[in-house]
Order: C-alpha cells, then sequence, then structure tokens
C-alpha cells in the first residue's frame, strides 16, 4: 500500500529509520543530503489532546526542509491520526495545523509540549482529530538540539509546514496518502505560516492537494505589527521575532552588534523561555532599552538591512490558488487588525476567493472562538462545496 502512495521522488530514497524513544531523537544523525520532505526518522508516541480527544495514534517525525534562503535545514514535528477509521469518501483528508507562537527554548516545542500534555493549541488539535481528519503539527524550524528558532521567517516556516506533507506520506502504517485532499489551519504565527503556504504553494509543493487555507491573527505587515507590539504587553514577541529574523538573517541583522548590554541579557533569558514566561517578563519592554546608543524602533527600521529582512516577512506577495478564509478579532492587543484587512484587499486585487471574518474579541480567546466556524468551513472544502469569498464587502 505504501508503495502504491509513495511520491515520485521517494522511490530512490533511503527508507526512514524509526528514531530514538528519548531527547536524543531531537539530534539528528549525520546523513547525506537528500530530498526536501524526505523523513529521516520517527517514532510513535502518546499524545495528551485532553479528557475529551479521540482515540489518535501519534508519531513524532524528523524530515528535511529548507530555510528562508535556500539553505537545507531539518525539522521535527507530530503527526496525529485518528484510530476511527475515515468514513468519508475517497483518502482520509490531512490538515496541516500550523502552531502560533510557543517560545525559543527547545523545551517549547509542540511535539514535546503535546506528549507532556500541555501545548495550549491542544484543543484545536483535538478538534481536527475528531472530525476524523489526520493532522500534521511542525514544530518550525530550529528546535533540533542546538539551533535556534528562525521564528516568524515565513517563508522558512511555511516550507516546513508543506514538507511535512511529503513527510508524512512515508511513516509506515499511518496511512496517510500523499495524493488526500489537504488543508492549512493556522492562528498568529501560524496564521503567517499558513498564509506563506499558500503564496508559495505552487511553486514549492505543486504536487499537493491542498484544497483550502484558513489563517487568523496574521501579522502580515511585518512593520506595522511590529511598531503595534512595541512597548505593549505583547512586547516578548517583538523580541522573539529580532531574535529569530537574526538567526535566518544574520548578515542583515547583526544581532551582537546592535543589542547593548540588557539586550544581550535578555536575548540570553528569551532563548530560554516558553511563550508565556516570555509574555510576562517583556511586558511593556521598549527595543531601545536593549540597543547600542538606546536605538527606537523607527531607528532600526531605517537600517537598510534590517529593514530589507523584516519587508521580506510581508504577505500579499502573490495569489494563493485555493480558497482563503482570513479572521481577526477585534480587540486584537497583539496583531493589529487593520493591517490584516489589508492584507484581505490585496489578496481581493489578485484573486476573488477570500473571506474574511470578525469575532468580538482579543487574541487569544479568537483563537478557539473561531475554531469551530474555521473546521466547519475546511470541512465544506473537503467536502468539494463552493464559496465565493466576501471581497465586494
Amino acid at each position: 500500500m505504501m508503495t502504491a502512495l509513495a511520491l515520485p521522488w521517494a522511490q530512490t530514497q533511503a527508507a526512514p529509520m524509526q528514531g530514538p524513544q528519548d531527547i536524543s531523537f531531537y539530534t539528528p544523525p549525520v546523513m547525506p543530503g537528500g530530498e526536501k520532505g524526505e523523513l529521516i526518522w520517527y517514532r510513535q508516541v502518546n499524545v495528551n489532546l485532553g479528557s475529551n480527544a479521540p482515540s489518535v495514534q501519534a508519531w513524532n517525525v524528523l524530515y528535511r526542509s529548507t530555510d528562508a534562503r535556500g539553505n537545507p535545514n531539518l525539522v521535527t514535528g507530530t503527526v496525529v491520526v485518528p484510530t476511527a477509521l475515515w468514513t468519508g469518501g475517497g483518502a482520509r483528508p490531512v490538515i496541516g495545523y500550523a502552531v502560533g507562537t510557543h517560545g525559543l527554548a527547545q523545551g517549547c516545542a509542540p511535539s514535546l509540549r503535546l506528549a507532556q500534555g500541555n501545548d495550549y493549541e491542544a484543543a484545536n488539535i483535538a478538534a481536527v482529530a475528531q472530525a476524523g481528519y489526520a493532522v500534521l503539527i511542525s514544530d518550525n524550524p530550529g528546535y533540533t538540539t542546538g539551533a535556534t528558532p528562525t521564528y516568524l521567517a515565513g517563508r522558512s516556516q511555511a516550507q516546513a509546514k508543506l514538507d511535512l506533507f511529503r513527510a508524512a506520506s512515508q511513516i509506515p502504517a499511518a496511512g496517510i496518502s500523499s495524493s488526500a485532499k489537504a488543508a492549512i489551519w493556522g492562528y498568529s504565527q501560524g496564521g503567517q505560516t499558513a498564509s506563506w503556504a499558500g503564496e508559495i504553494k505552487d511553486s514549492y509543493a505543486p504536487q499537493l492537494n491542498l484544497v483550502g487555507i484558513a489563517a487568523g491573527g496574521t501579522p502580515g505587515d511585518f512593520p506595522r505589527t511590529a511598531q503595534y507590539l512595541e512597548a505593549s504587553t505583547g512586547a516578548s514577541f517583538l523580541l522573539g521575532a529580532v531574535i529569530g529574523l537574526a538567526e535566518q538573517y544574520p548578515d542583515k541583522i547583526p544581532l551582537n552588534d546592535l543589542a547593548n548590554g540588557a539586550g544581550q541579557t535578555a536575548i540570553a533569558k528569551a532563548k530560554n523561555q516558553c511563550v508565556f514566561e516570555s509574555l510576562f517578563d517583556f511586558m511593556n519592554d521598549s527595543i531601545s532599552d536593549y540597543t547600542v546608543g538606546n536605538q527606537s524602533l523607527d531607528q532600526l527600521l531605517a537600517i537598510p538591512s534590517v529593514n530589507e529582512a523584516v519587508t521580506e516577512q510581508n504577505l500579499g506577495n502573490t495569489r494563493i490558488p485555493v480558497p482563503l478564509y482570513q479572521y481577526h478579532g477585534k480587540a486584537d492587543e497583539f496583531i493589529p487588525i487593520d493591517q490584516h484587512v489589508a492584507l484581505k484587499r490585496e489578496y481581493c486585487r489578485k484573486f476573488s476567493n477570500v473571506t474574511f471574518g470578525v469575532y468580538p474579541s482579543e487574541h487569544i480567546v479568537t483563537q478557539f472562538q473561531a475554531a469551530p466556524h474555521v473546521l466547519s468551513w475546511l470541512g465544506d472544502r473537503f467536502a468539494g462545496r463552493s464559496t465565493l469569498g466576501t471581497c465586494l464587502t
């Protein structure tokens, strides 16, 4: 069966190995180069999705991908498949669930959090499994041992998400078809990932049978979002973005040259924290507190190389080839809704099948408030029902 499902490029690659059961799973083996999407190793694991979650089987995976600058990298993640048989037509549909901010420490990786039963997005993942779909959760690049996440480097995250669809189909006995209908759902950082995946899908993963994308709370305009976060309750996300983008673009954001002593201390601290620790520790901090000469955010963004790395994350560059559902909370205190509405308008100039939903709440509540509607919308895409979008409103 798996031979029939194999991708053409996979016919000559080495068979995936079973990986170690301890934390050394996150230390990649030394291997010759291979194809993006190649599964290096896997292991079966127990995930705790909550008391009301359906029965599932799950695997951790280590697979090949490509970073934002075209360099090969290795990414970890989790594949979750309901134990109940799929009773719909065709192969079981697959949702690539793109996670929001988890933090920069290795222990924050969704694959580790799901096994421990303390991942804050477990309820949404459980809801996907309850609907009968397989769920693919990339940790995003940078959670292998000794690495630093390239947090908010959109192209890198999107490529890791798209490559996970390929890798998951190579897990023996998981029953995931490489030709199954696929969708991508993400919120916040995950909304960025999902939108980027849509923009590059045709060039990077043309074989993927993608039928829809749902992207909520999306930072589509990075300079605007950075200004919104500066010295705010969400200042930790700005600090994380500086660290993550400097990791991906060290020549454009020379962190050691830009950070003062307090900044170096903050960077070291943030690299060893998960999202909610950083949220409270850096709340309302100004980036100028951490820069040489107390340079402001505006001054930093005026540095050509820094500006280039930041604006490279902006969305709206090309059409997305499948229906898109965008959504945002009116009271979002972290990601400004106006720049997401502007992104909708930019997409609508390029293609018409864009729907935008507005919810009454702030950032975190909206993520879960919107989930039932998002799943229903994605279910309609799997069922082949048409949608016209709301570009005219």
